[in-house]
């Protein structure tokens, strides 16, 4: 059976940051998100994101053009910001201070200007992608990206990108 990796987003205020960079320290935080997860859902801090992460990134990056500095600002979103995960788990830490960058590029970013990178980054991808890696309304995830990191910001908390294992079905 396929094993798809699903992509979360968590709003994390100062608590339960040091929590989990606590658990890094032991390699634990998966365990630790696990723990996070339900309290942080309750207020609306946990985004699902879905399996196309890796290409929404990669996407992400491409939409910032010639622009060093909007690439690498759009890259934090997902995949960027400081690996707590180990080498097993997928686990990225934005700092407060980088949200708010993050947040002034994705909502500077255009539709038009994301689909068209979308579909280039599309044709790069070897023929066996799978099926459940393509989203099928990609500007819909930016959207939820955007609401995390725009919630964060006005928070002033911390966001953390994970990936966890899903069976196909």
């Amino acid at each position: 059976m396929e094993q798809l990796q699903t992509g979360v987003l968590l709003v994390l205020g100062r608590e339960n940051a040091r929590e989990v960079f606590e658990a890094a320290r032991t390699d634990r935080v998966a365990e630790s998100v696990d723990g996070l997860r339900s309290r942080l859902e309750e207020n609306g801090g946990v985004e699902e994101i879905g399996t196309g992460w890796a290409l929404l990134h990669a996407t992400l990056v491409a939409a910032g053009g010639d622009s060093e500095e909007v690439s690498f600002t759009l890259s934090q979103c997902l995949l960027g910001g400081r690996a707590l995960g180990g080498e097993k788990t997928i686990a990225m830490f934005v700092r407060p201070d980088l949200v708010l960058h993050v947040v002034r590029e994705l909502e500077a970013l255009e539709r038009d200007t994301f689909l068209s990178a979308w579909q280039e980054v599309l044709a790069e991808q070897k023929p066996e992608l799978s099926v459940h890696a393509a989203e099928r309304d990609p500007w819909q995830r930016i959207k939820q990206i955007r609401g995390v990191y725009q919630r964060a910001g006005e928070q002033r908390e911390a966001v953390l990108f994970m990936a966890f294992c899903r069976d196909a079905s």
